[in-house]
């Protein structure tokens, strides 16, 4: 199934991704993307909902454009249609692939929509780096020259609206998945900084940083360090599982 990134990315960001996830499952357990008749319980039913989260979601993306009454039925917008409302400019109209099937949960469908992101984020830290994506290269080349992103825990958590707890969760599904790989990088040295201080500025430091700790060398000085895991993204390359 085809969608594109601006409507994950808005949705994410919005909080409505939940809602997101259902209306993609619905439409994927209908083919026409039309539920007949004006029945919460006939769209409980075949989506495999509650009726009160049913009714949320359809609220929802009926307040968002992605739902609409025609006539006296509940049908899902295509795709043409929800590119429209959320493909604000022509840059962010990228098109992306979720491969689901009828039977795949709303919360695996939530992480693939998450995995999109990543996906995102990481070919815009590449293209920051000027280290473009080179698609003209074969794709031998392309799984053998690996490309690090940096990403924290504190960073995903920032960029998708989710705890670091969820965080974990969600590294282990992706990677199971082959969306990337985790590489432990060796903690980085930052400043010098008492244990009194890290104590009381630990949240402020975990914010900028990221997981960060305490570390004395030999002359007893405590040293603040940054410890981080780098991700190859395997998209990116055409060569995810």
């Amino acid at each position: 199934m085809q969608t594109h990134e601006n409507l994950i990315d808005t949705a994410i960001r919005e909080g409505w991704v939940n809602a997101l996830a259902f209306y993609y499952s619905a439409k994927k357990k209908h083919s026409n993307s039309c539920y007949y008749g004006l029945n919460i319980s006939n769209v409980s039913r075949e989506t495999g909902v509650s009726f009160k989260t049913a009714k949320k979601f359809l609220k929802t993306l009926y307040e968002k454009g992605l739902v609409i009454h025609q006539p006296g039925n509940f049908v899902f917008v295509s795709q043409k249609e929800s590119r429209k409302l959320y493909g604000y400019k022509r840059n962010d109209n990228h098109l992306c692939t979720i491969k689901i099937t009828k039977d795949t949960s709303l919360k695996e469908i939530r992480q693939i929509l998450y995995s999109k992101i990543i996906e995102l984020k990481a070919r815009q830290q590449l293209y920051k780096a000027k280290q473009p994506d080179n698609r003209l290269t074969t794709q031998n080349k392309r799984e053998t020259a690996k490309q690090i992103v940096n990403f924290s825990d504190a960073t995903l958590s920032h960029y998708l609206g989710i705890s670091k707890g969820t965080v974990t969760t969600l590294k282990k599904y992706l990677v199971k998945k082959g969306v990337f790989e985790i590489h432990s990088q060796k903690p980085k040295r930052l400043f010098e900084l008492s244990a009194q201080i890290f104590n009381q500025t630990y949240d402020v430091l975990q914010r900028k940083y990221g997981n960060v700790f305490l570390m004395f060398d030999r002359n007893g000085t405590s040293i603040l360090c940054q410890c981080f895991n780098s991700v190859y993204v395997p998209m990116l390359y055409g060569v995810a599982k």
